[in-house]
């Protein structure tokens, strides 16, 4: 009875470790498909929480994807159009009730993304890093993260040379490929 309890546990851990390694070599194929349909040549790239981040430093764009959902959320942002990047969170404040009147007891991070705002755009673009949805995760390490992709992406804009831009976004400075 344990002999098949633990071939059972060992046969379920093998298989969903096949399914996410599978996923993990579609995520790099879509990737990599989009890195050369759109000759990007990445100086750096990470991936944080289901999220990719890449940036080239020669063509000045960057390259986000998100894989939280069923199709991946693909942006390709023109860093000529773009005026400043900072990571920013939502929260929402957690209240107690004590002794009949509520206490504010806390703060909880709902979302944490990299916020792209372009110069002739007044909305702002939010990056998702992380949502609360995505499950407990170390806020500390993905807002370091957020903070360095923050600081790479502005050092990366004024290092643009000042010369006519060349005309490679679409509306909004941001091309979504579906």
């Amino acid at each position: 009875m344990i002999t098949a309890v633990a071939v059972l546990i060992l046969s379920l851990k093998y298989f969903q470790k096949k399914a996410h390694t599978k996923k993990l070599n579609e995520e790099k194929s879509f990737i990599t498909d989009i890195v050369w349909k759109n000759k990007l040549e990445l100086a750096e790239k990470e991936i944080i929480n289901g999220c990719f981040f890449g940036i080239d430093t020669v063509n000045f764009v960057l390259l986000y994807i998100s894989f939280h959902k069923e199709s991946p959320e693909v942006h390709l942002i023109n860093l000529w159009d773009v005026n400043a990047v900072k990571p920013a969170t939502l929260t929402f404040d957690i209240w107690e009730q004590r002794k009949g009147k509520a206490i504010l007891a806390g703060k909880e991070v709902d979302k944490l993304f990299v916020e792209i705002s372009f110069s002739n755009d007044p909305k702002n673009l939010p990056l998702m890093v992380y949502q609360l949805e995505d499950g407990m995760q170390d806020l500390s390490v993905l807002k370091q993260r957020a903070d360095y992709w923050a600081k790479l992406i502005n050092k990366c804009i004024h290092e643009i040379p000042k010369q006519p831009k060349p005309s490679y976004s679409k509306k909004r400075n941001v091309l979504l490929i579906k």
